[in-house]
């Protein structure tokens, strides 16, 4: 039977009354706390960079994305130091890669490798221009300097750093390498478009897929 209480109200309506109010004030702690909390955060910065930063790391190694068997990465390693026999590699071991890929018929090749200056054999120069232009479909790497302004989506750079003019002549098309590194000294960003006194050029990554992208509608 159900208990009626003064002014005709029954006892598991004073239960369930008390339990929502107490839920009511739980909620608001919380609220409050996770308000103050934030503010706090975001005061010391926290909000801006650390938990973001804590926030991609944890879902970029927890799902990370597939491997592609249609990108080959070709890296520098020991074997290949002791063959030329120091580093940074001479201009000649790029030239033996470019005609070791060849074969292979890779449709676009990515050379992040800044050649802004020349190198003290010029025949190396010369014989990397003459690989660059047999193989015709490699893209070097510029990039913007000093600092840089947002513009229409775009980084802009008064000054830039690109690739010998032989070097460049020979190249199917040059490509930045400009990346922003985070306060903890991690790469999680980069610059997709960049403009220069030169003009605007576009993330090698970007164009090496789009320009693969481009020969395999061709090929096909």
């Amino acid at each position: 039977m159900e208990a009626i209480g003064p002014a005709g109200r029954t006892e598991d309506g004073d239960v369930l009354g008390t339990r929502r109010l107490r839920q009511r004030a739980v909620l608001a702690a919380v609220v409050i706390l996770g308000l103050v909390s934030g503010g706090f955060a975001f005061g010391v910065g926290l909000l801006d960079g650390n938990l973001q930063a804590l926030t991609y790391d944890t879902f970029i190694t927890g799902a990370p994305g597939k491997v592609s068997n249609l990108v080959t990465i070709v890296a520098v390693d020991d074997a290949t130091i002791a063959r030329y026999g120091k580093y940074p590699l001479p201009r000649q071991a790029y030239a033996d890669l470019l005609t070791a890929l060849k074969p292979l018929e890779p449709r676009t090749v990515a050379l992040d490798v800044g050649f802004y200056d020349e190198s003290p054999n010029p025949d190396q120069d010369r014989a990397l221009a003459a690989a660059i232009t047999d193989a015709g479909n490699v893209v070097l790497a510029m990039q913007g300097a000093g600092s840089s302004l947002a513009h229409e989506g775009a980084a802009v750079y008064r000054a830039e750093t690109v690739p010998i003019a032989m070097l460049r002549t020979a190249a199917a098309a040059l490509a930045s390498v400009n990346i922003i590194p985070d306060d903890d000294g991690r790469v999680r960003k980069s610059q997709m478009v960049i403009e220069t006194p030169s003009g605007r050029y576009y993330a090698l990554p970007l164009v090496a897929t789009a320009r693969s992208m481009a020969r395999a509608q061709q090929i096909a």
